[in-house]
């Protein structure tokens, strides 16, 4: 299961509510990524969910709202992008998507 880094948490004085909040936001990530169609009506719609969530982890770890530290979208089972290309990306506003992915391509569940 998905869950916030702890020792980050900890050095960052995440306590109390903020931190039942960033564990919720990242149970629903993990939810989301193990079972997109139950969360979510399509596989676009599956991607803009996940980045929300992914906004909301930021603003709850204290980081800048900056998509280019997205990552979990090519998690999402499913996804046949290159993830490791895709990790190594992570900071960058380049990614690589493969064409006929079920998730990225907008093709209907």
């Amino acid at each position: 299961m998905l869950k916030p880094n702890e020792d980050l948490m900890e050095s960052r004085g995440i306590t109390g509510e903020r931190k039942a909040l960033l564990e919720d936001v990242y149970a629903d990530m993990d939810a989301l990524l193990r079972r997109p169609e139950m969360f979510s009506d399509s596989p676009k719609n599956a991607v803009e969910v996940c980045r929300r969530l992914e906004s909301q982890m930021q603003r709850l770890w204290g980081f800048p709202q900056d998509p280019n530290w997205f990552r979990y979208e090519f998690e999402i089972k499913g996804c046949t992008c290159p993830a490791v290309d895709n990790g190594e990306f992570v900071g960058t506003p380049y990614r690589y998507f493969n064409l006929e992915c079920p998730i990225h391509n907008g093709e209907e569940w």
